[in-house]
């Protein structure tokens, strides 16, 4: 199926919102917005009724922590895209371990797009030097 239409959704566009609004998406691409779409987008298109729903943008979850807890994985990402959140930004992690999480998200419509600092950047004997040294003591790191 390459097109979906909401009807009957409230839509939040990040300044306004709108009642009783019909989205049309094509593609994977908003392409039309409005209250009566042409009947030549419905044509084999799967509807979903929007009535009671509000339809927003992607979020972004701009302060996560994907390698909590330990041994969890992409399993700690699952419960943001239940938000509505597209992409997450990871604060601190191994470059193996974002590797692999980006990888899992990539194949999943389940989790959401995983960006990350990997070692986070710091002042002189700043945070998280203690932990990164803690996991990491060699002096390549330090």
């Amino acid at each position: 199926m390459t097109c979906t239409v909401f009807k009957n959704i409230r839509v939040f566009d990040g300044e306004t919102t709108h009642q009783s609004t019909t989205v049309v998406v094509r593609h994977g691409i908003v392409s039309y917005l409005g209250s009566s779409p042409p009947s030549d987008i419905l044509v084999d298109a799967s509807t979903i009724d929007g009535a009671g729903r509000t339809l927003l943008p992607g979020l972004i979850e701009a302060h996560i922590h994907a390698h909590l807890p330990p041994g969890k994985g992409p399993e700690v990402l699952k419960p943001a895209i239940a938000c509505g959140i597209t992409t997450c930004c990871d604060m601190h992690n191994k470059p193996d371990d974002v590797k692999m999480l980006k990888s899992e998200c990539a194949k999943s419509v389940e989790l959401p797009d995983l960006k990350s600092a990997y070692y986070g950047a710091t002042i002189e004997g700043g945070w998280p030097k203690p932990i990164v040294l803690h996991l990491d003591p060699s002096e390549e790191v330090s």
